[in-house]
């Protein structure tokens, strides 16, 4: 039961620190799709999307030290459960299901299979949340190091894939 409790925690760790990173890191254009979504003000959005960010980060930490599992996975599930009816109203308010977190703004068609797609993906991830509390207790050595490992990899990957380096257009000519 440590092995499903460690690949549990680690795939939620990795979640929300990915996605809590993507919105710290990218802030500016995550608060600005918020506000174009009609859902929040733009007074309101960057401070959400830092308040949302901030509590994804420490919840992914709180899972990964096994501070009070299920009170930090219950919550857990609860962000998801919440994103999953954001993505519902602002599918009903633009008609298109629009994701700006992760820096870039993406826009799809807000078909019912789609909508339904991406609210089953988060009540998903709330429900793996959910389950954490009845998988036994925190593993100890050297299974813990799965959990900080998750939580390490989106932080050291993350520049490879967001961040631009200015170099876009630079074209090398050979002599």
């Amino acid at each position: 039961m440590e092995i499903a409790r460690i690949l549990v925690i680690s795939y939620l760790v990795a979640t929300l620190s990915a996605t809590g990173l993507a919105k710290l890191v990218n802030r500016s254009t995550a608060s600005a799709g918020m506000a174009r979504e009609g859902v929040l003000t733009a007074i309101i959005a960057l401070p959400t999307v830092l308040a949302v960010a901030v509590t994804e980060l420490s919840l992914a930490v709180l899972l990964m030290l096994g501070v009070y599992p299920g009170i930090t996975a219950f919550g857990a599930a609860r962000l998801f459960t919440l994103f999953a009816g954001y993505r519902i109203i602002v599918a009903i308010k633009v008609n298109a299901i629009v994701c700006s977190c992760a820096g870039t703004v993406r826009t799809d068609p807000a078909a019912p299979a789609a909508v339904a797609g991406g609210v089953l993906a988060c009540m998903c991830l709330a429900a793996t949340a959910c389950i954490v509390p009845f998988l036994g207790q925190p593993s100890g050595y050297p299974l813990s190091i799965i959990g900080v490992v998750s939580l390490i990899f989106p932080v050291a990957r993350f520049p490879t894939y967001h961040f631009a380096l200015g170099t876009e257009d630079i074209h090398l000519e050979s002599s």
